[in-house]
């Protein structure tokens, strides 16, 4: 039991932050997918689009501020969340809405590595 736990603080979240270099290939993979959500949102064929971790790919410049800030003053019907940290302050000042989500507990923090379709 001692020996789990020495492997859990030695992954224990000391900085409160994530930090990581984008590679060319996370630029182009992020702005695919940004693209891709763009065409939907102006398909009008959704009520409500969910970008999940944008803020975070904003923040790391990995998708241009200045369209985000396009979509989000033209979206005409379309319902947008943003999520993510380290949200751009102009996206804060350009959205209807801003909540922060504070984490008080993650399974991480017990040893259960990210899944598919949860973390990722």
């Amino acid at each position: 039991m001692k020996e789990k736990q020495k492997h859990l603080q030695e992954f224990a979240d000391k900085t409160g932050s994530f930090v990581f270099q984008p590679d060319i290939k996370e630029k182009n993979a992020a702005m695919e997918g940004w693209e891709h959500a763009k065409n939907i949102i102006k398909s009008n064929n959704y009520d409500v689009v969910i970008l999940d971790e944008i803020n975070c790919a904003l923040e790391k410049g990995l998708i241009p501020l200045d369209e985000a800030l396009e979509i989000v003053r033209e979206h005409g019907k379309v319902e947008l969340i943003f999520t993510g940290r380290d949200a751009p302050k102009e996206l804060m000042d350009a959205a209807d809405y801003v909540n922060v989500v504070q984490r008080v507990k993650h399974p991480w923090q017990k040893g259960i590595v990210a899944r598919r379709g949860i973390e990722y």
